[in-house]
């Protein structure tokens, strides 16, 4: 075996939750070993696809679609409903596939089976972290790794709509193309998940306990008292909002479409 792959082993062998990230170069030196096999895999294979993507999350929490945040019988129609709304709304990307627009849409906040990932671990610690404003104090910040595989990007070639028929299929990772700025900075990645049957509802099965994914990912946790530190240590390095979530006026769209994946709409 090789070194790289040997690294890859230990990594699957070990906690899934890593060691606690309190500066920059913390976070990087944490991240060295996933660095090492994804480099060694372009040079090997010239893979097409990032070996490793990136969440970040404000709080310690399951890894679930703000959609899906508790099941609502008819969600399944209400989806379909308000991306015929999204169709209507934005005029100036009528070429857009469902799966396109739909990710176009939650890079603007709107409630969707899609959870965002990036290929760039700064970008989803730069999330991780929040904007000042709104960073929450009492909850502990999370950047999520994934190891990537081939598979993971392969959907169903009749799967035309992000919303699979019946609820039999299995999560997947969307690579959207070059929309606008906040795809483009924030190296987007979109990975739909699906509901499945729990009892008499569906729900979406978190990705850190989906069987698939589940022995590939890890949680990269930040130290609270640390946060402000390396937000500064990011903003030096150009990693802002204004950088990564500039301002577009979504808002009203955002609220009609949240309104109507929840029932509340008319």
């Amino acid at each position: 075996m090789s070194a790289v792959n040997q690294v890859a082993s230990e990594l699957r062998k070990g906690s899934r939750v890593l060691e606690v990230a309190r500066s920059l170069d913390d976070f990087l030196r944490i991240l060295a070993p996933f660095n090492q096999r994804a480099l060694a895999e372009m040079v090997r294979i010239k893979a097409d696809r990032p070996s490793y993507l990136f969440r970040g999350d404000k709080n310690n929490r399951a890894l679930v679609a703000k959609i899906g945040r508790g099941w609502r019988e008819g969600l399944d129609i209400r989806e379909r409903n308000m991306l015929r709304y999204l169709r209507e709304k934005f005029e100036n990307y009528t070429g857009l596939s469902d799966w396109e627009l739909l990710a176009l849409a939650r890079h603007h906040e709107v409630d969707t089976r899609f959870l965002d990932w990036s290929s760039n671990a700064l970008v989803a610690l730069w999330f991780s972290l929040g904007k000042k404003d709104d960073r929450d104090r009492d909850e502990q910040p999370i950047v999520w790794v994934l190891e990537t595989r081939t598979s993971d990007f392969d959907i169903p070639a009749d799967e035309v709509m992000p919303f699979p028929k019946g609820y039999g299929s299995s999560t997947k990772i969307f690579t959207p193309s070059v929309i606008d700025s906040r795809v483009a900075t924030q190296n987007s990645y979109m990975m739909r998940q699906v509901f499945v049957k729990k009892g008499e509802s569906y729900e979406i099965e978190p990705v850190d306990e989906n069987p698939t994914f589940a022995n590939r990912i890890w949680k990269i946790p930040i130290a609270l008292d640390c946060c402000e530190m390396m937000a500064a240590e990011l903003d030096r390095l150009g990693y802002t909002s204004d950088a990564l979530s500039p301002e577009i006026n979504f808002d009203k769209l955002r609220e009609e479409c949240n309104k109507i994946g929840k029932g509340e709409e008319g």
